[in-house]
């Protein structure tokens, strides 16, 4: 490795650490606008807008535990209930019931060519 070399490599390096940096410190500032707009919504009263505001924040921040109380707090005073874990519809004795299997008819005689795809090689010939 030559002198350019080495050079060029360190400028990659430089260049994704500075991006990278730029890009955290966009995410942080909008997080903070975001949060901050919904705690002035808060303190007006206007629980349906904090709420967007807070869910808007969550999307720079995803998984973020304050905005996730605040969020579970206005759904509360709203009324807003969070939806029941759902259940399997399926009874046990559908659940049961094995997959069709395909009757000897339908694999061609050479499966072991084919494996999984010999269903598929049955066809008719057609001239296009």
């Amino acid at each position: 490795m030559d002198r350019n070399t080495i050079t060029g490599i360190i400028l990659i390096f430089l260049i994704f650490i500075g991006f990278s940096i730029y890009n955290n410190t966009r995410l942080n500032k909008g997080y903070e606008k975001a949060v901050v707009v919904a705690e002035s919504y808060y303190a007006k009263g206007e629980l349906e807008n904090a709420r967007t505001e807070y869910i808007n924040a969550l999307r720079y921040k995803p998984n973020q535990p304050d905005a996730i109380a605040k969020i579970n707090e206005i759904n509360l005073k709203l009324g807003i209930l969070p939806e029941k874990q759902k259940t399997d519809t399926l009874s046990s004795r559908q659940q049961n019931i094995e997959p069709e299997r395909p009757s000897a008819i339908d694999v061609p005689k050479d499966i072991n060519q084919y494996g999984v795809f010999a269903k598929t090689a049955l066809g008719e010939n057609d001239f296009i």
